[in-house]
């Protein structure tokens, strides 16, 4: 992140709140899950934003269960899906693709439940006003 940042000329607003319950290394995780998310959350939902640039993730526990969240305050997935169609140079976005196969191994290597789900943010108008993404890392 801080070295996106840097590319941003250090206008990215991020901050990781974590529950004082959860004990991060005790959680095993792919290796660069989170990447691909934080990176759409820049590329397309920031870069392309006027005025105050935020990510935030927050990590909760319920029980044993670890929930994180990545949420931007980007222009949305539907304005991104609209600018890029727009593009005369188009290439076909992976990461997403390729983080679902990489924790689908890791479920079955691991005996392991996790899923993420990703979700529009709206304001009080109900217009887009950014994007979660949120894991669910829970055992089986």
């Amino acid at each position: 992140m801080n070295i996106e940042n840097i590319r941003f000329n250090d206008t990215i607003n991020f901050k990781i709140n974590c529950a004082e319950n959860v004990n991060i290394a005790s959680t095993k995780l792919p290796g660069l899950i989170l990447q691909p998310f934080i990176e759409n959350a820049l590329w397309h939902g920031l870069m392309q934003k006027e005025g105050e640039k935020n990510i935030t993730i927050e990590v909760t526990a319920i029980d044993h269960a670890i929930t994180l969240s990545i949420t931007d305050n980007g222009i949305g997935r539907k304005k991104a899906q609209e600018k890029s169609e727009k593009k005369s140079f188009k290439k076909d976005s992976l990461g997403i693709q390729f983080a679902q196969e990489r924790l689908n191994y890791f479920n079955k290597k691991y005996s392991t439940n996790y899923t993420f789900t990703i979700s529009d943010v709206h304001d009080e108008n109900n217009e887009a006003a950014g994007t979660r993404v949120v894991f669910d890392f829970s055992k089986n």
